[in-house]
């Protein structure tokens, strides 16, 4: 996993690889230290047995890659600050209520067919769509971390969270799935069911036993260590496999958890992974290849040889059957039967490749790109279905038939929330590397996705009339024309050596946040002919705006620096020097909003710009990423503690009034009328409303 606590390349300057590595070395420590503040404020006050959930979770918790214990860091620093730094304060005026939630996204690492439809692991949680011809407006639940792997058992479906534990989720309703039971196991990665109990293996190659008498809650019967790493664990009936890099032990397994060793499997080569179908173990090694035992009678496995395939990369087994991942997009059917005696014989088919990806209909959002999918690890195979799964682009769902595979639908995971801008009642998404979606926001909180702009790594967006301005990472700024938003198209093209994260667009200039670059002005009066009017390196500039009078740069530990646009090139006023990581900066008359990182929402007094102080400041608990002003509040996208609304009409005493937890890190916000409109990475777009 990579952990990019500053979103952003790694860096073009000499100093900056140094000068980054020692700012997350800092800034980890200090949300440590925060966590050790929150775990004996709660200890301290809560009394020995009754801490609360986030504080007294064991230390296996933190095991979840590091991504999961920032998280959960964050949330004890959010105990931390609240408690020990502010007094107790009134309940809130206000309220965000979620109106709804669309795209949700990131990598897809499982999936299985249920009754109703696909389920696919994705996003930090489970998408759970309806219809077998369709990958549209799944019922989403947020899990802790990504699952890793899932099992379906009638209605109920078990999910291996690697950061969340052993999750358990009802499904009798598809629209609304409900979270049960949820059990801790670090690094939760392999489940499967055999026997009528419930396998999973964790950390430390743990092996997790749990019995269903009530399918709903597992029970813990035991757990035992392992003696090799597992690389997977397919289960039928009562048999449970266990793979290990060169070897495979066959148990019997019954509804109390027991096992019962049967025989064991030398294997040829390093296993990748493995199906059983019918009383047949196939296993795939890494070195491309599939190999085959009858182990009906466990006891007494019977090879079968190899399968007459090379260069496989994935294999699967459902209701209608097994198939092969092969070279070049390629599926091979296959399955066991057996004779009057019982002996089993693999039928292999006639090999097909995955069609091309549908085109979308007119006037919906279409894939983008030259339509080339990334490498596709796994399939998943069902009666009549197969969805190809690549986990940075998403999932393809087939029909197969006698007459072959067709393309039938696709749901992009690629896509991560990252800015949003609105206007005109429409909705403009910086969605990384999936490049801007663009949708209309209905009176109801909805949102219809219109249309699609593929770019390089869309990290801002900025709209000005019937121009769009993306702020594109590594591929500098784009002009794009969206006088008809459902065909957006590509005007004009500014190269930088930054890495633009950023942008504001005033009076016909764009003024670009370039991270540890620096800042760039670009003349975009000319929307196909954009041209740099000044650049300057800084610190580490992941916020800007700017005003008829003066430029605003949030340069992260520097903290703000004002300069005068009264002449050629932009004059350095001043520098108001923060407590913490100025990341985001919006401004209001003589007022400066400012999100400073760790330390949360800083407040500044600008009414003398030679001179500016901070009026006042609160934590958020988390990292303050984002700010947007709109009527006497302040908006916050606050990281893990989702979006957060503050009442700044004190500005010496800005006041928590309002909080939404997204499932995904909060890192942008906009806003529109009583409308917030928060960017959750993987989590997608979320649409709530603001009572004030």
């Amino acid at each position: 996993m990579t952990l990019r606590f500053f979103p952003g390349p790694v860096f073009r300057r000499r100093p900056g690889r140094e000068y980054c590595s020692r700012r997350r070395a800092e800034y980890q420590d200090g949300l440590r230290r925060s966590a050790l503040c929150a775990t004996f404020y709660v200890q301290f006050s809560a009394g020995a047995g009754s801490f609360p959930p986030v504080a007294s979770r064991p230390a296996a918790r933190f095991q979840g890659g590091t991504r999961d214990m920032l998280r959960r860091i964050g949330i004890a620093a959010c105990i931390a600050s609240t408690c020990a730094v502010m007094p107790p304060r009134p309940a809130a005026a206000g309220e965000l209520v979620l109106l709804s939630r669309s795209l949700v996204q990131g990598p897809a690492r499982a999936a299985v067919f249920g009754a109703g439809g696909l389920i696919l692991g994705t996003g930090g949680g489970v998408a759970v769509f309806s219809g077998a011809d369709r990958l549209e407006e799944p019922a989403f639940l947020p899990l802790d971390g990504e699952p890793h792997d899932l099992v379906l058992r009638g209605d109920i479906l078990y999910a291996a969270s690697f950061a969340g534990g052993l999750v358990t989720i009802d499904l009798s309703d598809p629209g609304r799935p409900v979270e049960t039971n949820r059990r801790e196991i670090a690094q939760a990665a392999r489940c499967a069911s055999a026997g009528g109990a419930l396998f999973v293996c964790g950390a430390n190659r743990a092996l997790h036993v749990f019995s269903l008498e009530n399918p709903r809650e597992p029970h813990l019967r035991g757990s035992r260590e392992l003696p090799h790493q597992v690389v997977s664990i397919p289960a039928e009936d009562d048999l449970l496999a266990i793979v290990y890099g060169r070897r495979v032990e066959i148990l019997r397994a019954d509804a109390s958890g027991s096992l019962e060793p049967a025989a064991s499997i030398e294997l040829p080569a390093d296993a990748r992974d493995a199906v059983v179908r019918r009383g047949v173990l196939v296993v795939l090694t890494a070195a491309g290849e599939a190999f085959a035992w009858d182990i009906a009678r466990p006891e007494s496995p019977r090879p079968l040889g190899a399968l007459k395939r090379r260069k496989i990369s994935g294999v699967a087994s459902g209701e209608g059957g097994c198939v092969l991942l092969g070279a070049s997009r390629t599926i091979i059917p296959f399955d066991v039967e057996r004779d009057g005696a019982g002996a089993a014989r693999i039928r292999v088919g006639k090999a097909a490749s995955l069609p091309p990806r549908v085109s979308p209909a007119p006037g919906t959002a279409g894939t983008g790109g030259s339509g080339a999918s990334r490498a596709i690890e796994r399939v998943i195979v069902s009666s009549g279905r197969i969805a190809a799964i690549a986990p940075l682009d998403g999932v393809d769902l087939y029909a197969r038939d006698r007459a072959g595979l067709h393309s039938l639908d696709f749901f992009p995971t690629r896509g991560f929330a990252i800015d949003v801008a609105t206007a005109g009642g429409l909705v403009y998404l910086a969605n990384g590397n999936d490049g801007v979606r663009i949708g209309r926001l209905g009176d109801a909180g909805t949102v219809e996705w219109l249309s699609h702009l593929q770019t390089k790594d869309a990290r801002g967006v900025a709209i000005s009339g019937e121009r769009l301005f993306v702020a594109d990472g590594a591929g500098g700024l784009k002009t794009a024309d969206v006088g008809d938003p459902a065909r957006p198209r590509i005007l004009g093209v500014h190269a930088s050596p930054y890495y633009l994260s950023a942008l504001v667009v005033r009076g016909g200039r764009a003024y670009c946040a370039g991270g540890l670059g620096g800042a760039e002005i670009v003349d975009v009066s000319d929307p196909r002919r954009p041209r740099l009017v000044w650049r300057r390196a800084f610190s580490e500039v992941r916020g800007i705006d700017a005003d008829e009078r003066y430029l605003y740069v949030a340069d992260g530990y520097e903290g703000l620096r004002l300069f005068a646009l009264d002449g050629p090139e932009p004059r350095l006023v001043s520098t108001l020097d923060t407590p913490g990581w100025t990341c985001g900066v919006a401004v209001d008359g003589d007022r400066a909003y400012l999100a400073d990182g760790g330390r949360g929402v800083v407040v500044a007094d600008l009414s003398s710009p030679e001179r500016p102080r901070v009026a006042g400041a609160s934590p958020t608990g988390s990292v303050a990423r984002q700010v947007r002003f709109d009527g006497g509040y302040l908006f916050v996208a606050a990281f893990t503690r989702g979006a957060l609304a503050f009442d700044v009409s004190d500005p010496a005493l800005p006041r928590e009034a309002a909080r939404y937890q997204t499932a995904g890190d909060a890192r942008g916000v906009s806003i529109a009328e009583d409308r917030v409109l928060v960017a959750s990475g993987g989590g997608g777009l979320y649409v709530l409303s603001h009572s004030r």
